[in-house]
């Protein structure tokens, strides 16, 4: 369910706490990234995942491992760990453009470094996230019953609701 960005909230298995979309109670499915619960006051994290291992989906309930929030399940991504016996990079790119908008793109890009071979590695994960706009603010001036008269004119612009989200991530590991 969604009633807007930073509003989801996932339902597993048709179990919910009724709650309106908009004024979540609790969550009913456990959100986690690695062993780091994600849940707060019932909404899911709006999340850029890359560098992902994989993704586990655990049926419920799954209160004992996962705590209160995971009556109907747990939803876990799992990244990927640093790995000490070999170097590894890798860059993926996205671009578009909206019809009537500006363009989209998405870079991103992870390394993969063994600080000692063998023994310790460091794991860096990076992205830049970029929507483009399509909504026009148009200039408007209105004149107020009391003679004052006033503009919108710092606010407007063309293409006008643009996104733009930056991320990093770093992890290391020793054995």
């Amino acid at each position: 369910m969604s009633a807007g960005p930073g509003t989801q909230t996932f339902v597993m298995r048709g179990v919910s706490d009724g709650s309106n979309p908009n004024y979540a109670g609790e969550a009913t499915t456990a959100f986690l990234v690695d062993d780091m619960s994600m849940n707060y006051y019932g909404v899911t994290p709006d999340l850029h995942l890359y560098d992902i291992e994989r993704i586990e989906v655990l049926n419920g309930p799954q209160g004992t491992t996962f705590g209160a929030s995971a009556m109907a399940g747990a939803l876990r991504f799992i990244t990927n760990k640093p790995d000490a016996s070999a170097f590894s990079a890798g860059v993926d790119a996205d671009a578009g453009k909206i019809d009537g908008g500006t363009h989209n793109g998405t870079i991103e890009a992870f390394v993969n470094m063994p600080l000692i071979p063998d023994w310790t590695a460091l794991r860096l994960s990076v992205y830049n996230d970029y929507h483009g706009g399509y909504i026009n603010n148009q200039l408007t001036t209105r004149t107020w019953v009391n003679g004052a008269v006033s503009n919108n004119a710092q606010w407007a612009g063309n293409d006008y609701n643009v996104e733009k989200v930056d991320g990093r991530v770093s992890r290391w590991v020793k054995k």
